[in-house]
């Protein structure tokens, strides 16, 4: 499995950029340093899993395990690490969920400062504050990218690969926000086309391919991980809407139900939908997209998902993903055994996770 190692290095090249940009950023005015301060704290917080794919991607790749070659992976990883901080900053803010790995999402802190102050409309004051802190990770992130030293030609394959897959995240965090509005039920494919773009493709196939591509493999290395990498993520998702709906705050690290109160059009919705009956779904109606939801309309919800069959569907479809990546994952004659062995070892972990 990916070592702890690796996530200790990721988070020395962010603290160290960070520091370094704050006394940057020190000369424009206060909140710079504010900002890459509550970056470094925000950042610690996660598991750095698509940064140590990144790593393990390109030392099983092949990579040099030199400080030339591994410290140019670490900061690339550092760079996606950015990136996903600032997605997840700018999400919690659209979710309107307040908590974000156990602690105060980044706008959340910024209204507390604006109360603490008296400052006018402190929560619009957090939200634009949020969107700005996301704003300098992202810039950030592609600053690092910019300055990695390898080939001209390493380096351009891994630019364009970044600015490809995260402007279509970004496109799919729009279709997300529409989901979530529209008060009818879309298509699966549709939710499935979300899964791969949003999620899928940056958590997984980004890594895998960044890693590949730092360490020189050819192309048909990095398109058969791009493959196993969209599968992956498919499953982490699905993974991730299970813990949305049935797992607790102090579990998951921000509120219950989120994916609930936002009426997201997850698999589960899906199938709940197609499922229930005139009377149940007009208790769904109520009850989905509600933002003052109770305990115990979040109970009826779940109740309900598992007296209709939908949690076992959603498992049963799960393994089929899964035997379909375990395939992939084992025809990959491109790559060295000890990276399927790693992906197989993370499938098996992605499918048991409990946060």
């Amino acid at each position: 499995m990916m070592t702890a190692d690796n996530a200790n290095r990721i988070v020395s090249v962010l603290e160290k950029t960070l520091t370094d940009l704050a006394r940057d950023l020190r000369e424009v005015n206060p909140w710079g340093e504010d900002v890459c301060r509550r970056l470094i704290a925000f950042s610690r917080g996660g598991k750095m899993l698509r940064g140590r794919l990144v790593v393990e991607s390109y030392l099983l790749s092949g990579g040099d395990p030199g400080p030339g070659g591994e410290g140019e992976a670490a900061r690339a990883a550092a760079a996606l690490e950015l990136i996903h901080a600032a997605f997840l900053i700018h999400d919690d803010i659209m979710d309107q969920d307040s908590s974000r790995r156990g602690a105060p999402a980044l706008f959340a802190q910024y209204q507390q400062l604006g109360r603490e102050q008296g400052l006018h409309a402190p929560g619009h004051f957090g939200h634009s504050m949020g969107i700005c802190a996301g704003d300098v990770a992202l810039f950030l992130a592609f600053r690092i990218l910019s300055s990695l030293k390898t080939a001209a030609d390493i380096h351009q394959r891994l630019l364009s690969l970044f600015t490809r897959e995260t402007s279509r995240v970004a496109v799919a965090q729009m279709q997300d926000v529409y989901h979530g509005a529209r008060p009818d039920m879309v298509a699966e494919e549709e939710i499935f086309s979300l899964y791969l773009h949003k999620t899928a493709r940056y958590t997984f196939s980004l890594p895998l391919m960044a890693g590949s591509v730092l360490a020189g493999r050819p192309a048909e290395v990095t398109a058969a991980l791009e493959k196993i990498g969209e599968t992956l993520g498919i499953i982490f998702q699905i993974k991730d809407d299970e813990l949305g709906l049935f797992g607790s705050e102090a579990r998951i690290g921000k509120p219950a139900g989120s994916d609930v109160r936002e009426g997201k059009k997850t698999l589960y919705h899906y199938i709940l939908w197609q499922r229930a009956d005139a009377g149940q779904k007009k208790m769904l109606s109520g009850v989905l997209g509600k933002q003052e939801l109770a305990a115990s309309e979040l109970a009826a919800v779940r109740r309900l998902v598992d007296k209709l069959g939908v949690r076992k569907e959603v498992a049963d479809r799960v393994e089929s993903l899964a035997g379909e990546t375990r395939k992939r994952i084992r025809s990959a004659a491109s790559l060295p055994a000890p990276f399927r062995a790693m992906l197989l070892e993370f499938l098996d972990y992605n499918l048991g996770r409990g946060k």
